[in-house]
């Protein structure tokens, strides 16, 4: 393939990545313009996380982009970038502005009140905001498969008012690197997520493999030079990281 032909199709696989972005902004402004639900809000959360998945892929293809174009067409580049990197950006501040404001609206209910007077009519409760849960980024390094797994299993995989599609949506915003590409070739939609699933199981989960990662990284740590606290410290907690890893295996 020449040099035109791969920047060609890299173009159109940036436009079609656009053009998705674009597609997802425009369903997010349609439900911002109607009343907020627990499960338009669930949409919009998951609408969020395909648009930061979405961003990341084109940052990739307008790096590769620019690094094949004229010097002169550079500042051109940037700035068509530019434009949907600010479309999306705006689209997830709309969407925290939103579900923050839902969430801090007080709510009216009827009770009776218990005192001699009998008074009764409407209280304002305002719902309590729990602390926002961020999952961790999964890049590939097998030793850290199992802990983001059971995060990513008890609040995404598990959860029932999910579709796959929207599960599918926040499993590839968490993927990076090595991981993200172990499944790239699979489309976003829902009859792929249990291929995904089982894909990354297969690549990053198998005990035998996390055994070895975990004894490999336990065979490259670095001997302690001296007497400094900071350096003892330094291995002990590698060492200790690593043991309880082995330990959660079976392995003593």
């Amino acid at each position: 393939m020449s040099v035109n032909e791969g920047l060609k199709r890299l173009r159109a696989i940036r436009r079609g990545h656009r053009a998705a972005a674009t597609k997802s902004i425009n369903e997010i402004n349609s439900i911002l313009s109607t009343t907020l639900s627990s499960e338009s809000t669930t949409k919009l959360n998951a609408l969020k996380l395909k648009l930061e998945w979405k961003q990341r892929t084109l940052n990739e293809l307008d790096a590769k982009i620019l690094n094949e174009v004229k010097i002169e067409d550079i500042e051109k580049e940037i700035d068509e970038s530019e434009v949907i990197v600010m479309n999306i950006t705006e689209a997830k501040e709309k969407i925290e502005c939103a579900i923050r404001a839902n969430t801090n609206t007080s709510t009216q209910v009827n009770v009776e009140a218990g005192n001699s007077s009998g008074i009764s009519g409407p209280v304002n409760i305002t719902s309590t905001r729990l602390p926002k849960l961020q999952l961790t980024h999964f890049k590939g390094e097998v030793t850290k498969w199992s802990s983001f797994w059971d995060s990513y299993h008890s609040a995404v995989h598990s959860n029932q008012a999910l579709s796959k599609i929207d599960k599918n949506n926040y499993l590839k915003s968490l993927l990076e690197g090595p991981a993200a590409r172990a499944i790239e070739g699979l489309a976003l939609a829902e009859a792929n997520y249990d291929s995904a699933t089982e894909l990354l199981q297969a690549k990053f989960g198998k005990p035998q493999k996390v055994i070895s990662a975990h004894m490999d990284e336990l065979l490259r740590l670095p001997s302690c030079s001296g007497d400094k606290s900071s350096s003892l410290r330094y291995v002990y907690d590698k060492i200790s990281v690593h043991v309880r890893g082995l330990n959660a295996l079976g392995v003593s």
